[in-house]
């Protein structure tokens, strides 16, 4: 049935997320002294300072945070960790795990609530419609959207 192959698929992955995990640690601690110090929870927040954007920025924070990141995160959060802990895990445990481990990975401790629930959220789209690309537009729409709050509102 394509439900048993699905799953056989699935197991097949082996430690696809752990490996994932280790090779995207890799890279940010190799890249990390390249970039220098991260900013501050307040600055990623936009709490200090206001930064004035060019429109250049504002559209190329636009094609990042709505179109790149959206489609990576989604593959990555939905498509991999999601897809692995729903083929071994009942759907609550796996949305929940798959969303703690969003909102966590992007080190923003004021928003880790919101980033769980549109975690969760997300991983309710891609279940229901059986597709990454709802989500990828929900996610696009959810980072576009902040991008241009934060580039008007100063």
């Amino acid at each position: 049935t394509p439900a048993a192959a699905a799953k056989r698929r699935i197991r097949s992955a082996g430690n696809v997320p752990a490996a994932s995990a280790v090779v995207g640690s890799t890279v940010v601690v190799v890249t990390s002294p390249l970039l220098g110090e991260p900013p501050t929870a307040g600055e990623q927040l936009v709490l200090e300072g206001s930064p004035s954007l060019s429109i250049a920025e504002v559209l190329l924070l636009l094609v990042d945070a709505a179109l790149i990141a959206p489609f990576v995160e989604e593959l990555f959060f939905r498509g991999l960790i999601y897809r692995y802990l729903r083929g071994r895990w009942n759907i609550i445990g796996a949305v929940l795990f798959s969303s703690i481990l969003f909102a966590a990975t992007h080190l923003i401790v004021p928003l880790m609530p919101v980033l769980f629930v549109l975690g969760v959220v997300l991983a309710r789209i891609a279940d229901r419609y059986r597709s990454l690309y709802p989500a990828v537009v929900v996610h696009g729409l959810n980072n576009g959207l902040a991008v241009l709050l934060v580039a008007f509102a100063t």
